[in-house]
């Protein structure tokens, strides 16, 4: 897997962030959405996701998120503006269509 490293991830060093989150499954996404927002690059290293109980709306996510700084971000993210308005118009009419439901 080394061979396959990128550029960044050879000179950048990785900082490691655990994290355990009880939420809808909707609220966990829109969170995600928010850090992929941020600054930094940040991969799920790990994750488990399950029910909170077998009849909950809730689930229980842990794992560890990597972080990279990642400077030129920004531009990247308005670079691929029109992409990034395309998917979230396609998030933001399937949660009105579960709602109309």
């Amino acid at each position: 897997m080394k061979g396959n490293q990128s550029h960044l991830e050879k000179n950048t060093p990785i900082y490691y962030i655990k994290y355990q989150f009880l939420s809808t499954y909707e609220n966990l996404t829109f969170l995600k959405n928010k850090i992929a927002e941020t600054k930094f690059k940040i991969n799920i290293m790990e994750e488990t996701i399950t029910r909170e109980s077998p009849t909950s709306k809730k689930i229980l996510a842990v794992g560890t998120f990597g972080v990279y700084i990642f400077k030129n971000k920004e531009k990247l993210l308005k670079d691929k503006q029109k992409l990034i308005d395309k998917f979230s118009k396609i998030e933001a009419d399937k949660a009105e269509k579960k709602t109309q439901k």
